[in-house]
């Protein structure tokens, strides 16, 4: 497995450190560039934010990959539910006065799940990115309550609370904004952090460490093994 210590990745800046042995794996941020260039180019503005996910320290819960896999499905069909219908702005679902009218603008979730595994740590945890057109929805905050919402439907439980940490750093891309390439360089930076080798190197071996969707269409699954030197 690949792993760069560089600062830059194919032109972007990644949070990376030399001295301190903090690489990122290549894969994985090839899969970030992939996903963050195709949404750009679909949309002219962009969102992106990020939640942690966790399970319950008590046991309550049994983890399995199929929580992720849940999870997935429950946010990117909830958050494909909420586009913008046209003129009237409403989202889709509200009482509206014309019938069948396609949405102005569509979301398109694109969602990323790193997992990892810390030594000390009975359970793993998920870094998840998420990236949804902006023209149709603006609030980083309303997209993490979504999130944590379908996390709890996913573990099964009535309160998640503690299970899901908000980012507070979220990035919204405007194609028009003089600062475009800016902002696109430090939300890669940002989002570069998940893909840090150090958490994988405690998974078992084959298991798969980034899950991603692109709207309900497609589903990704990647395994990123990490070899002691």
């Amino acid at each position: 497995m690949n792993i760069t210590y560089e600062q830059t990745f194919n032109g972007y800046p990644i949070n990376t450190d030399r001295e301190k042995e903090m690489g990122c794996y290549t894969k994985g941020l090839a899969i970030l560039q992939d996903k963050l260039e195709s949404m750009m180019e679909k949309h002219s503005k962009l969102l992106l934010t990020g939640v942690v996910l966790r399970y319950p320290q008590d046991g309550s819960v049994e983890p399995s990959s199929k929580d992720f896999t849940l999870f997935n499905k429950n946010l990117t069909r909830d958050l494909e539910r909420n586009n913008i219908l046209p003129e009237t702005g409403r989202l889709r679902g509200k009482k509206r006065s014309e019938a069948n009218k396609a949405p102005k603008h569509q979301v398109d979730p694109s969602v990323t799940i790193v997992c990892e595994k810390h030594g000390e740590d009975k359970n793993p945890h998920a870094h998840v990115i998420i990236m949804v057109n902006g023209n149709a929805k603006r609030d980083s905050r309303d997209v993490q309550k979504r999130a944590s919402r379908a996390w709890e439907a996913a573990l099964g439980v009535e309160n998640g609370s503690g299970l899901v940490h908000y980012c507070k750093k979220s990035h919204f891309l405007d194609r028009t904004s003089p600062d475009f390439q800016q902002a696109v360089n430090e939300s890669f930076y940002h989002n570069s952090y998940p893909f840090k080798v150090r958490g994988k190197e405690h998974r078992q071996k084959g298991a798969w460490m980034v899950r991603g969707t692109r709207g309900s269409q497609t589903t990704n699954t990647t395994k990123l093994q990490h070899t002691p030197s």
